[in-house]
């Protein structure tokens, strides 16, 4: 679905990404890890078309992403930012409903209100629908802004699930337990069918629920391709440049820091 190839990325004499190449594929969960300032966030938006590269290729659907319109772009691609400035008193159900802008071709039609709700469900913020956004927590708004990526690619559930989901960072302010139900969500959209690349911080997310999984550091890939055999203790060591170990409880497996 979503595809670059050998992009390079300079920006005031500084390389932000060195040849980079990444496949984020129908039907997988891709996690993006990396130490802060690897690139990871400058990634994501080359791959969304935000960022113009100046080698390589970027392509949505075997086309260069930079060559869809703006609405047909955000017909098969959503993003979800690190930051979000929205600081207008709209209602949660209005913020998940900027996301069907693109989509809404009746915005009179009741079904968009079900569409909303079933997003807010989605991510366990359908009590807060009538909240007004600014009074809300860091971790509910990051559940708001999800939902709002949600609505914007939703399908019918007998359409082809199509679509990119680029997400920076989704569960950086959430609970542990919204961090796994997150994780799932995710997990479920790449199994019906959409493409999806998330930034996390964490590896034992990465290690639990990725299919695949790409290691970036100083703007270069360190290493990528099959979360379990791509997340080792040489791999982590060569990129946060801390020894780690993999052990397992109940056959889940899980990454530890090592003192040194």
């Amino acid at each position: 679905m979503l595809k670059a190839e050998s992009v390079s990325i300079t920006r005031d004499g500084s390389t932000l990404l060195n040849d980079v190449s990444i496949e984020v594929k129908s039907g997988q969960l891709h996690a993006l890890l990396g130490a802060n300032g690897s690139g990871k966030t400058t990634l994501l938006r080359c791959l969304s078309g935000e960022l113009k590269n100046e080698c390589g290729a970027v392509k949505l659907n075997k086309q260069a992403v930079n060559r869809f319109n703006p609405k047909k772009r955000a017909q098969t691609l959503a993003v979800l930012n690190q930051q979000h400035s929205l600081k207008f008193n709209f209602t949660v159900s209005e913020v998940v409903a900027l996301g069907r802008f693109a989509a809404i071709r009746d915005e009179h039609d009741p079904s968009e209100a079900g569409i909303i709700q079933h997003c807010l469900r989605q991510v366990d913020a359908e009590s807060l629908a009538n909240r007004l956004y600014p009074s809300l927590s860091g971790g509910e708004k990051a559940r708001v802004h999800l939902a709002r990526v949600l609505a914007q690619l939703w399908r019918n559930p007998a359409a082809d699930a199509v679509g990119v989901f680029l997400l920076d960072e989704p569960v950086a302010a959430l609970d542990i337990q919204h961090q796994h139900q997150t994780m799932r969500l995710l997990q479920g959209l790449a199994k019906q069918g959409f493409s999806v690349l998330v930034v996390v911080h964490d590896p034992n997310l990465a290690l639990r629920y990725a299919d695949e999984v790409t290691l970036l550091k100083q703007g270069r890939v360190v290493a990528n391709g099959d979360t379990a055999k791509t997340l080792t203790p040489e791999t982590l060591n060569a990129t946060f440049d801390t020894q780690c170990a993999i052990s397992s409880v109940n056959n889940i497996p899980f990454i530890v820091p090592l003192p040194g």
